[in-house]
């Protein structure tokens, strides 16, 4: 696989995960009455599930947190090590730029002040906005 195929996979998988973590935080919860257990049947308009099993971005964070750097081969670590460098570098290259000022703005505002996670280039905020505003930068 080309290392631009590469990169673009990975980029558009931290895209998705990211973007599932805040879809399912920005929808209310419905409410328990009338909502079948698993198992049970659904009403008839009601969409059945796609997927049964894990999504594709719990396997993506299972894979991420059971690979060590030990088990990657020395051509894979060194591919590892140019793919991390090459999207500091695009992500420093961008700041300053007018979309990524916008992005940054929209962050501060709806990110919640003082959230814990690190938005590059200074500042704060939770995890969906920086996690927008940081893959912005490396986009």
């Amino acid at each position: 696989m080309p290392q631009s195929d590469r990169r673009s996979f990975l980029k558009g998988a931290a895209l998705f995960a990211a973007s599932t973590v805040a879809a399912k935080a920005a929808l209310p919860e419905r409410p328990r009455e009338g909502k079948p257990h698993p198992g049970e049947s659904r009403s008839p308009d009601e969409p059945k599930p796609i997927n049964t099993g894990p999504s594709q971005a719990e396997e993506i964070a299972r894979f991420a947190c059971r690979t060590k750097y030990a088990d990657l081969t020395a051509e894979r670590r060194e591919r590892l090590k140019m793919s991390v460098l090459d999207s500091l570098a695009c992500a420093i290259a961008a700041v300053g730029a007018p979309p990524i000022e916008a992005c940054l703005a929209q962050a501060r505002e709806f990110g919640r002040p003082g959230g814990r996670c690190t938005l590059i280039g200074g500042g704060q905020a939770n995890v969906v906005y920086t996690a927008f505003y940081n893959t912005a930068l490396e986009r």
